[in-house]
């Protein structure tokens, strides 16, 4: 294929492990003093509270524990020169409720402290449950030679992200990767000589970069191609394929009128021994709806069959570009040995992989989400080090061999979802049902993420789709699976108390179109699904049958944008009214409303410890207004109870039986249950048999649409 390989395996050009401790990390009298202090086994109080003053910049520039310290308050490295002077460490013992010793740190009279936890308690985990800790803290491990056992590198990383020392460790993952990586040779893609429409050729020269669009046709066979994940940001690109430029850009780009982040990706590329790469606003036609809506179709393939995907992790927007300068001390770990205990111990930044990957900038993008899960290989550029991930192995610059699972919170791209999005295990028995509990856990996952256009939210997940599809079979509709459907429209609001919690859905009238009703992609917010048991038949018991499903696509691709939808269905609806126990001047929300029965407004005793999830906040449209309950299925919930759900349906006005959906009824007891039935059986009583489509129906069941 057409890219440069470098001789040797990983095993021989990495820094070898050493099987015994490597050499202590330099470190200040004052920090060694208080880590004598310190045992490891146990919780000891400190014998004395006086406070370190490092008052010149030598110091803390020559000890490992000093520069993590100041590293981990002051991010970059030119506000660390500036403020040097006024470095001052106060310890002080912090009771976490942890059997492992721990310490507070503070600078400049900032409670900074860093806490060193056990490492089978994430960074969140440890917060939440300790009243002493802030949550604006954050961590560092400290971990025994025995626990890193295999992993004891010590590793000399270089002062910049772009240094040679680095760009090495790049080809070695990649290299290693390639020729080792079984699962990492596969696709999700039906195209495996795939290429994208037009990517960019950065040219042959060694010694410049010659930019220009090149087209399909014109890339040789044997050729692989890089992506790039990116932030837009607020900034304005100079240059940006056009209808009226493309001509011109087939012959030339120029180079210096690219963003910083571009540069850096097109100059990797060429030190990696690329040729080609692929650039969103670059590989396709800006002005042109109808070459986006095609262009979106195929992110499946384009990103599945990327030789390698470059991310932008640590750059809000395209002038800040893919390198970093660094203090090496703040990076790379560091060892010392303390006058009570004969172990070694290693300090570094335990949490590191999730603040620079997990919880970047880039990875909170909804288009970054589906990028990151399809490819089979990223290399994560982060504000202090290189990362890389693939479906065999996580790796940074200070553990390059691949990152201790002692310490490592598992990566996304490593769980059973980049599994599914492979379809590598698609001729396993049961793996439908298998492969919709995913998919759910990747709707999740992708709810969290930002998205800048909210039409966009189907065509942004739509690879995805497109590649999960080969396991999990069936009818894709606007985001729901339809062999699992009834699983799939009974998602509700999810709660995240970080976030605020009220709801940005607008009545669908008042909003332009994004999905309907029913599918969690015309919702604003994060949202949770029912447990995994209802995607099995056994043990559930359903209470209306699917008739017909119909999605309108925008264009000639089931997983892209929709301009409507609908689904048939028979089963037993009771009519309510939504009401809201008005305060003046208080808000309508959603989470006050009850759900009262019959002409009477009677509430029913047995339903009023129910959950109801409403679909937007602003419910002033159905206040005292008629609303349905349609019972869909229950299924076994936790400790030998029940779950029952419903969907709660408001009328279009439109026609009669014709429905969006506005909310989830959730209840668990059988008393609820029989009292909501009996509801039905009344209405259906008191309603006249329909020898027409809809309504009700001779069977006493009705027939409805839900658009």
């Amino acid at each position: 294929m057409s890219i440069s390989s470098t001789s040797g395996s990983l095993q021989s050009h990495l820094p070898s492990c050493k099987k015994k401790f490597p050499s202590h990390s330099p470190i200040c009298p004052r920090c060694q003093e208080f880590l004598d202090l310190c045992e490891f086994n146990q919780i000891v109080p400190l014998s004395h509270s006086e406070s370190l003053k490092l008052s010149t910049s030598r110091i803390v520039e020559n000890c490992f524990l000093c520069s993590q310290f100041l590293g981990l308050y002051l991010a970059e490295p030119a506000q660390q020169d500036k403020y040097i002077e006024a470095l001052r460490l106060n310890p002080q013992r912090v009771f976490d409720g942890f059997q492992q010793w721990s310490f507070c740190y503070s600078i400049n009279s900032h409670n900074i402290a860093r806490i060193f936890p056990p490492y089978h308690h994430t960074e969140e985990e440890i917060k939440n449950r300790s009243d002493s800790i802030s949550s604006e803290l954050q961590m560092l491990g400290v971990y025994s030679q025995k626990e890193l056992a295999g992993f004891e590198c010590f590793i000399s990383v270089a002062s910049s992200t772009r240094s040679d020392e680095s760009l090495n460790f790049s080809k070695q993952w990649l290299q290693n990767c390639n020729e080792n990586h079984v699962s990492c040779s596969r696709t999700a893609t039906t195209y495996p000589n795939f290429f994208p429409t037009r990517l960019i050729d950065i040219g042959i020269e060694k010694s410049m970069i010659t930019p220009r669009l090149c087209l399909r046709k014109d890339i040789p066979s044997n050729s692989v191609y890089f992506t790039l994940s990116h932030c837009w940001g607020k900034i304005v690109p100079k240059i940006t394929l056009l209808q009226s430029n493309i001509e011109f850009m087939l012959r030339e780009i120029n180079f210096s009128h690219l963003s910083n982040t571009f540069q850096d990706a097109l100059w990797l590329v060429q030190k990696l021994g690329g040729r080609y790469i692929w650039i969103d606003s670059l590989c396709i036609i800006q002005d042109s709806e109808n070459d986006w809506l095609v262009e979106s179709a195929s992110m499946c393939d384009v990103y599945s069959n990327s030789y390698c995907n470059i991310c932008a992790t640590a750059a809000k927007d395209g002038s800040e570009g893919l390198f970093r300068d660094r203090k090496p001390l703040q990076v790379q770990q560091g060892w010392f040995q303390t006058a009570s205990d004969e172990d070694n111990r290693c300090v570094f930044d335990a949490y590191a992989w999730a603040k620079e990957v997990e919880n970047s900038v880039l990875s909170s993008r909804a288009w970054v989400c589906q990028e990151r899960l399809l490819s089979r290989r990223n290399l994560h550029f982060g504000s202090r080090q290189l990362f890389w991930e693939c479906r065999d192995h996580e790796a940074s610059e200070t553990f390059p061999k691949g990152i201790p699972e002692v310490v490592f919170q598992r990566s996304i791209v490593k769980s059973e979802v980049k599994v599914l999005l492979s379809g590598i295990d698609k001729c396993q028995a049961d793996m439908s049902f298998k492969g919709a509990q995913i998919w759910e856990e990747i709707v999740q996952l992708f709810m969290r993420s930002n998205i800048t256009f909210k039409t966009d939210r189907l065509a942004a997940i739509g690879g995805m789709a497109n590649a999960a599809s080969q396991t999990i079979g069936g009818k894709y509709l606007a985001g729901v699976w339809e062999n699992h459907l009834l699983s799939g429209i009974l998602w509700n609001a999810g709660y995240n108390p970080s976030k605020t919690s009220k709801f940005t859905l607008a009545p669908p009238e008042t909003q332009e179109f994004i999905a309907p009703s029913w599918s969690w992609a015309s919702f604003n917010a994060e949202i949770d699904f029912p447990p995994p048991r209802t995607h099995r038949s056994e043990g559930i018991e359903q209470f209306l049958q699917i008739l017909e499903t119909h999605v309108d696509l925008a264009i000639d691709n089931p997983f892209g944008k929709v301009c409507g939808g609908y689904i048939k269905l028979k089963g037993d609806i009771a009519p309510a009214t939504c009401y809201h126990p008005k305060i003046s001047g208080s808000e309508l929300s959603g989470k006050d409303f009850e759900i009262l029965f019959g002409q009477d407004n009677r509430e029913l005793e047995s339903l009023s410890s129910t959950l109801a999830y409403y679909d937007f906040e602003d419910m002033s449209e159905i206040d005292h207004k008629g609303v349905y309950l349609l019972p869909v299925c229950r299924f076994p919930s936790w400790y030998d109870t029940w779950e029952i759900r419903a969907l709660i349906l408001f009328p279009t006005n439109r026609a009669r039986w014709e429905f969006r959906r506005c909310g989830i009824f959730i209840y668990s007891t059988d008393e609820a249950h029989e009292d909501l039935m009996s509801e039905c059986e009344s209405f259906s009583r008191g309603e006249k048999y329909e020898s027409s489509e809809f309504g009700r129906q001779d069977d006493g069941k009705f027939i409805i649409k839900i658009f």
